[in-house]
């Protein structure tokens, strides 16, 4: 990650940070962040959204480059970051992670 803005990363597949093709942002401050990765992304955005009542919820799609400008209205929004054909699978993913912690499988 490179920005001054703090986030939490969380890779969604297991792989590492800059190979991951979805990785969730989980930001607590205004500022910029951007995710320095490694992979040939075709068409990556940025979902910002929420978690309601078990499942993932996007308010805003960003396409483009892989990175943030975080103000007062989405300093505390989950962002997805994938391609934008993922984005559905990924949304799922997470969906399932909230709503069954206990299936998420261990390293």
């Amino acid at each position: 990650m490179a920005g001054h803005a703090q986030v939490i990363c969380l890779s969604l597949d297991g792989e590492s940070l800059h190979q991951s093709p979805a990785v969730l942002l989980c930001p607590f401050f205004t500022g910029q962040t951007r995710l320095r990765s490694r992979r040939a992304w075709r068409a990556p955005a940025v979902l910002l959204g929420d978690i309601l009542d078990g499942a993932r919820r996007t308010y805003e799609v960003r396409r483009g480059p892989l990175g943030l400008s975080l103000d007062e209205d989405t300093m505390t929004c989950p962002a997805l970051l994938c391609e934008r054909r993922e984005a559905d699978r990924w949304t799922a993913a997470i969906s399932r992670a909230v709503q069954h912690p206990e299936r998420i499988q261990g390293c």
